[in-house]
């Protein structure tokens, strides 16, 4: 099998990350999307391009779309997106996480998140908002420590 170098990265010091994939793996359009989004930068692409970036199929993409939001205060983007039950579950979290590290607390109704259908969104939510240490969370977070759903009550 031969190997192809896909992308490189240079991190100090000179030293070097190469991605190998094999000869069939390098013809996956994936495999070329992300490289793309990769090459470009993902300071290059815009606000609207690194929110849809959040549902991307490759963790790698999701996760450095979300530090990217972070690092431009994103906040009422990532909130939006949070909060938009119509949206992709795993882009809402990441927008949770994003919020977490921009570090300003979220202005929600917790109760906004009951509806998911495993209850993984409002874990998230309360999660967030205990550690940014949201005191006026205390009252409505409490209520959900008896809660049904094992991810919730934890």
């Amino acid at each position: 099998m031969m190997y192809a170098i896909v992308s490189q990265s240079f991190l100090p010091g000179g030293r070097k990350i190469l991605q190998l994939f094999g000869e069939v793996e390098v013809k996956d359009p994936r495999i070329a999307e992300v490289t793309a989004i990769f090459t470009k930068g993902l300071q290059n692409h815009s606000e609207n391009e690194l929110l849809s970036f959040l549902s991307h199929v490759d963790q790698r993409v999701r996760l450095h779309a979300q530090y990217e939001l972070a690092n431009r205060k994103a906040y009422a983007s990532l909130h939006a997106l949070a909060l938009n039950s119509q949206a992709d579950e795993l882009a809402r979290i990441h927008a949770l996480w994003g919020i977490g590290q921009i570090g300003m607390a979220p202005s929600f109704d917790l109760s906004q998140f009951e509806e998911e259908s495993n209850g993984e969104l409002l874990a998230q939510a309360i999660k967030l908002v205990g550690d940014l240490e949201a005191h006026e969370y205390k009252t409505p977070v409490r209520a959900y420590i008896g809660s049904e759903q094992a991810r919730v009550s934890y």
